[in-house]
């Protein structure tokens, strides 16, 4: 039995942390969750690895998000520093476009496991224990070999949404104005491909032009359910990059589907918290959406109102949809937010002249607003490379 110990924001549950948890806990690991949110949280997190009860084999690092990456690298220097000696490993989004530089930079990091890492997280931890499995032999993985060079073994085959256990939900839930809450996900990945999105490019690399799966709505169902009963959950807000699918029709049957087997199973009063594209608003499914699955609060994409940003960020929509997105929300008085990418490599006077007016026709839902970042893997990425404006490194 190997000790593994994940480190991560854990500002709510963090299921890409918690699904790692279940797959190894299920292969009769131990496994602990250490949150690291903030500066304050990192002697704390150290002392949670060092010191803990048993000896921790596998220290897993979460590097999904860019901006966090000097926090979380940094915490594996101070690891090293502090005389841990077992094995680290990162992994997420930005880990896995930045292997090999994370390798090459950082000797404190033994391995990256690249994608989706339920299945690689478990053979790495058999491997390091004394396992008769080579690092060499684990899909997803990138390392040093014996002669220091960087071995990048096959992308892992994705995991099946439908035998996945289901994340590890330790502690007291997220409370808001006194209701429970809990993050949950009824799908993996998105169909779209917007230019400047890491979540679209990490799964293109394993499915690609098919980049979102589903779980079936009564799997959903079952886990709100056990939440309800278990937890006391009856807040439910999905992580989904897109709760709905790029179809009308399947996405009010689906939407239906759901809202029947929450029904079959008695489960009660309850609301959801979603995520839509400007296209995904319709004022039928959206009428199902509230009506049935209690939506009480949807994040709409905007992203950009003008023609040129929309064409920059390939971003499936114009102008004409997102304003009807708004108008929905407010024929429907659905409590929506949304934000604006106002500057992208391409912005003009007369683009952002369009969004600011955007802000100013929708001034009663909240938003933010800043500009578009260059994430590692994306297509905007490459085209600002091969036309020679960035600076800086990875």
């Amino acid at each position: 039995m190997a000790v593994v110990a994940l480190v991560g924001p854990e500002i709510e549950e963090n299921l890409s942390l918690r699904y790692l948890a279940a797959s190894l806990a299920e292969a009769g690991h131990c496994c602990r969750i250490v949150p690291l949110n903030r500066v304050e949280d990192f002697g704390g997190a150290l002392a949670a690895v060092l010191h803990g009860p048993d000896p921790v084999d596998v220290v897993g690092i979460s590097l999904a998000f860019q901006w966090r990456a000097p926090d979380f690298l940094a915490f594996a220097y101070a690891l090293r520093h502090h005389g841990y000696r077992g094995h680290v490993t990162v992994g997420g989004h930005f880990a896995t476009f930045a292997d090999r530089e994370i390798l090459t930079d950082f000797p404190e990091i033994d391995s990256v496991c690249r994608q989706e890492a339920e299945t690689t997280i478990v053979l790495l931890a058999e491997a390091v224990t004394g396992g008769d499995r080579a690092l060499d032999s684990i899909d997803g993985l990138s390392f040093r070999g014996d002669d220091g060079a960087i071995v990048r073994t096959c992308m892992p085959a994705v995991p099946d949404l439908h035998t996945l256990p289901r994340p590890v939900r330790v502690g007291e839930p997220a409370r808001c104005f006194g209701h429970a809450i809990a993050p949950l996900v009824a799908s993996r990945g998105c169909y779209a491909n917007c230019s400047f999105c890491c979540i679209a490019a990490w799964h293109e690399q394993t499915l690609p032009g098919k980049r979102y799966r589903l779980r079936t709505p009564e799997a959903v169902a079952d886990e709100m359910v056990e939440l309800q009963r278990t937890r006391g959950v009856d807040v439910f807000v999905f992580h989904d990059d897109n709760f709905f699918v790029p179809h009308r029709g399947r996405s009010l049957e689906r939407l239906t589907a759901l809202a029947d087997a929450l029904d079959a199973r008695g489960i009660g009063k309850f609301a959801t918290v979603v995520k839509a594209r400007p296209n995904d608003v319709d004022p039928e499914i959206f009428r199902v959406l509230i009506d049935r699955l209690g939506c009480v609060r949807c994040y709409v994409g905007i992203e950009t109102d003008a023609d040129q940003g929309l064409g920059t960020l390939q971003r499936w929509a114009n102008s004409r949809v997102n304003h009807r997105a708004i108008e929905i929300a407010r024929e429907l008085d659905l409590f929506v937010c949304f934000n604006m990418l106002l500057f992208d490599p391409d912005t003009t006077i007369d683009s952002l002249r369009t969004n600011v007016g955007f802000m100013e026709y929708a001034p009663e839902f909240p938003f933010n607003f800043g500009r578009v970042e260059l994430y590692a893997g994306t297509p905007l990425l490459t085209r600002m490379q091969a036309e020679g404006r960035t600076r800086g490194d990875w």
